[in-house]
């Protein structure tokens, strides 16, 4: 779905199943984009939860956050299982990863931008 809309998933390798991520490989990554989207979480429980993330080392220095590009989107309508949806969901990405092309095509209350 990443690279369908447009973006480069680094830290796991494309067609392969999910894997966990450990808090220091996103450190060392450090993303220009990250996305919020834990399995069986709406978008409310998202952003609910997403002020935890503050507390890790390393978090404030992140280029995400430094350039106010992190996103909490619903992934458990759009991303956490296959279906009819998948569709929303990469026309949610592409939104996020390319807003000067794509714009409002992604569901309404789909995904929220975080300020931290």
């Amino acid at each position: 779905m990443v690279s369908k809309a447009g973006g480069v998933d680094r830290p796991t390798e494309p067609s392969r199943p999910s894997v966990r991520i450990e808090w220091n490989q996103i450190v060392d990554y450090d993303p220009d984009i990250l996305i919020l989207m834990p399995c069986g979480f709406n978008l409310e429980r998202t952003i609910q939860d997403s002020n935890s993330l503050e507390r890790y080392n390393g978090w404030q220095n992140l280029r995400a956050v430094q350039n106010h590009q992190v996103f909490a989107v619903n992934g458990t309508a759009y991303f956490n299982r296959p279906g009819p949806r998948i569709v929303d969901g990469i026309e949610i990405l592409a939104e996020i990863f390319h807003p000067e092309f794509v714009s409002g095509v992604a569901p309404a209350n789909s995904y929220k931008r975080l300020d931290f």
